[in-house]
């Protein structure tokens, strides 16, 4: 960490370059959270750094990598050029939390968070709401090392990394933001569609801390949309849910949905054509989407009358009361986001004459059909999916 106090209560920062250091009062230092005496690390090979001593554990600070440092150091530099004036390591007592950068922008408190270590999904989803019961905006970079490209514009994401998605206001278009140390840069990635648990099809883009100002960080630069996900890829993956062994079976009680399908005298894999397409947003929900819009087309859509007009609320209300929906991840810094998602798989039911537009909302237009085979269901799906993608 950077930041230690005297027993006088003076604050010592050694943010900056060494060679620009001020004189620095002399020993003992203490953690400003835990108040625990702490040391001065001065070397060539890292950045000069106060440490608690080894069996001195601090409840409210963990061992920082060569990466975090910096990162937090540049941060610290670039918000400083652009004429803010940053506060690194703020203890905040009220909430008991140390934020890597502390800054004010347009009245609103900032709180900037570089993460490079891996944490829980329920320790992020903690900080972030301790932040916002203080009025503090957080805002998550994640270490470019998070990156994990899988095949050409394929990303895994990880558990807790789910909860830094944020929302651009001009368009809420979802995306991860990072930072890398290293090259001085920051990355954003915009899932355009969600391929499995953990994978996402996706935009990148990569600016120069240099051509980003703090504004455009917290609001997302304008981009431009890469190429739309092909038929054939989509394809591919129906192809698996369709013809793929026990795909069901990795996911959360399916059998909220197999008496269904018993009912109806078929299988999971005889799952309507209407069923399982990408589209913005998806990615909230973790249960696959043939399963989830099977549900909204057999069981949501078949309890309303011809006449009934409803919201997307309404069916995000209606999605989260089935069950399906248990073990979703938490989205803390989005507004509404499986609404959102709602909104945009029922436009895509518009195209296919399954619901119209109406002024309060949607309203349910026709029903839809379980494949009589495999084959069939899957000639649909190629049917739909050549006027809809």
């Amino acid at each position: 960490m950077f930041v230690a106090v005297t027993s006088s209560g003076r604050r010592v920062s050694l943010i900056s370059p060494a060679p620009t250091f001020s004189p620095i009062p002399s020993p003992p230092y203490f953690c400003p959270a835990c108040l625990k005496p702490v040391i001065l690390k001065k070397g060539t090979k890292r950045r000069w750094h106060f440490a608690h001593h080894r069996k001195s554990a601090c409840p409210y600070h963990h061992p920082e990598s060569e990466e975090h440092l910096n990162g937090k150091a540049l941060l610290y530099q670039w918000l400083l050029h652009q004429g803010y004036k940053p506060d690194v390591e703020r203890f905040l007592p009220m909430i008991k939390r140390k934020a890597d950068l502390l800054v004010e922008k347009s009245g609103q408190s900032i709180a900037i968070e570089y993460q490079c270590a891996s944490i829980t999904e329920e320790e992020m989803i903690a900080r972030t709401l301790d932040y916002r019961s203080i009025g503090i905006h957080p805002l998550w970079l994640l270490s470019s090392s998070r990156l994990r490209l899988r095949s050409p514009r394929h990303y895994q994401i990880h558990g807790f990394e789910w909860v830094s998605l944020r929302e651009r206001p001009k368009d809420t278009r979802y995306a991860f933001s990072y930072f890398s140390s290293r090259d001085q840069s920051f990355s954003f990635l915009f899932p355009r569609a969600m391929t499995s648990q953990t994978r996402i099809l996706a935009d990148h883009y990569t600016l120069p801390s240099s051509q980003l100002s703090f504004h455009e960080l917290i609001t997302f630069p304008d981009t431009i949309d890469g190429p739309s996900l092909s038929v054939s890829q989509w394809l591919r993956v129906k192809k698996q849910w369709r013809f793929g062994k026990n795909q069901w079976r990795a996911f959360h009680d399916p059998r909220r949905l197999g008496p269904l399908f018993e009912k109806l005298r078929a299988g999971l894999p005889f799952f309507p054509a209407e069923a399982g397409w990408p589209h913005l947003g998806m990615e909230v929900i973790s249960v696959p989407a043939y399963l989830w819009q099977s549900w909204l087309l057999l069981v949501f859509l078949p309890s309303l009358s011809p006449s009934h007009s409803f919201t997307s609320q309404e069916a995000a209300i209606a999605v989260t009361k089935s069950g399906l929906l248990s073990k979703s991840t938490c989205f803390p810094l989005l507004d509404e986001p499986l609404t959102q998602t709602l909104k945009h798989y029922l436009s895509l039911l518009s195209l296919m004459g399954v619901v119209e537009k109406t002024n309060r909302g949607w309203k349910k237009k026709r029903g839809v059909r379980i494949p009589l085979s495999l084959e069939a269901g899957f000639a649909k799906d190629k049917y739909w999916g050549r006027r809809i993608l």
